[in-house]
């Protein structure tokens, strides 16, 4: 799914029973950091709420407490505290936040995702037109691709995407994704592989 750069959050949003009852427990600050990063990433990924790595590969505990930047334990104690106070739900290991229409604008998503799958037909023509020769993963172009960066112009498949996670965070792949699309936007140049620039420049900034 397409990221977006915003949540709502209302203004009233400390007077909640649930998040005065949070923020009076112990470590109650860290708790509540917890619950707004956890939003920011269910915006990140834009799945009506969901937290995963992708649809089929949920978060560990581990690799969660290491995406929100919390002690493992203080991570395992918010989400059965969220989950308690019906915030949060956990079917077969994915996390969702509930009433994930609270805080997002669900017209406004599908927006998105409507001008985010029009990306990636036109890429896909362009494909056919061009003809242009991998050189990385062979691009099946009926299968699934992910928009990735700020204007969503980097496509990745499932299979390349995932490569690149096993070897950086979600964090250092935006970058370059989005580093990229300044080449692409801004500067004209024409990217023929943008998993193999990725994987280049991550090699590159890794031996400086």
């Amino acid at each position: 799914m397409a990221d977006v750069k915003w949540i709502k959050i209302a203004v009233d949003m400390f007077s909640s029973r649930k998040i005065k009852n949070i923020e009076n427990m112990p470590d109650g600050d860290a708790l509540l950091v917890i619950w707004f990063k956890l939003m920011c990433l269910a915006g990140t990924i834009n799945d009506k709420g969901s937290i995963y790595i992708t649809p089929s590969v949920p978060f560990e505990i581990d690799d969660l407490a290491n995406e929100l930047n919390k002690p493992v334990e203080t991570v395992a104690r918010a989400l059965d505290i969220f989950e308690k106070f019906d915030m949060i739900e956990t079917v077969d290991g994915i996390i969702s936040l509930t009433s994930w229409e609270k805080y997002q604008n669900i017209d406004g998503l599908e927006k998105i995702r409507s001008q985010t799958n029009e990306r990636v037909k036109r890429y896909r023509e362009k494909q056919k037109l061009q003809h242009q020769a991998q050189d990385d993963i062979q691009i099946d172009p009926k299968s699934e691709l992910r928009p990735c960066g700020k204007s969503m112009e980097v496509l990745l498949t499932e299979e390349q995407y995932m490569s690149l996670l096993a070897k950086m965070d979600i964090e250092t792949l935006n970058y370059y994704c989005n580093r990229i699309e300044d080449c692409i936007v801004n500067k004209g140049y024409n990217i023929r592989s943008h998993y193999n620039t990725i994987l280049k420049w991550w090699d590159e900034d890794r031996k400086a």
